[in-house]
């Protein structure tokens, strides 16, 4: 009982952040963002407004469906503790991230269209990348033993975010349903192999 406690309670957290992602969504389509309360997006969800701070910052997160970036995290943790080569290990950590919000072809096409009517979801989204950006850098520092500001940490994580984008891009164009994490995975670490050879051509 003990083992399946942690994926029980893991299940049971995606499912109420699931719920009050379409709730927020659901509210900004029908009336805006400034037409509903945290409240109000809380009662249609079922869930408590506590519960609410338990999963998102603010009701731009929700709405985006992007919980705040942790060191406590499960994908951070792995990334701390994996001992492979650091690239492919920050790709893994980018995988999980994304793979974890379980966005499918249509939500990507839905959440773009609330960013393009909303300018405070738009800022907020680029608010969030920042504040990812500046954890995974300092994840990169304390997994590689750099110290704070050395500028090969921004460099990999910038490089692999980007790499990032593009295979998200392709998967949700290439896929009508929600992409694996393993399909997420298996992209990210192609086009960093496309990357290094790139890069190995040139140095020749």
């Amino acid at each position: 009982m003990s083992e399946s406690a942690p994926g029980l309670r893991a299940q049971k957290r995606n499912e109420t952040r699931r719920r009050l992602v379409d709730a927020a969504r659901t509210l900004t389509t029908e009336r805006g963002l400034a037409g509903f309360t945290i409240e109000e997006a809380c009662e249609k969800a079922g869930v408590s407004r506590r519960t609410f701070f338990n999963h998102f910052a603010q009701k731009e997160d929700a709405v985006l469906g992007i919980p705040l970036p942790r060191e406590d995290d499960d994908a951070s943790t792995h990334f701390l503790e994996a001992d492979g080569d650091l690239a492919d290990d920050l790709a893994t950590y980018f995988a999980e991230r994304f793979g974890a919000l379980d966005v499918s072809k249509r939500e990507a096409r839905i959440i773009g269209s609330l960013v393009e009517n909303e300018p405070k979801l738009r800022s907020r989204a680029f608010a969030l990348m920042r504040t990812t950006d500046s954890l995974t850098i300092s994840l990169v520092e304390r997994r590689a033993g750099l110290p704070e500001g050395d500028p090969r940490a921004p460099v990999l994580v910038h490089l692999v975010g980007a790499l990032n984008r593009v295979a998200v891009e392709s998967l949700l164009d290439e896929s009508e349903g929600t992409p694996t994490l393993d399909q997420f995975r298996t992209a990210l670490r192609e086009r960093l192999g496309y990357a290094r050879e790139i890069l190995s051509e040139g140095q020749k």
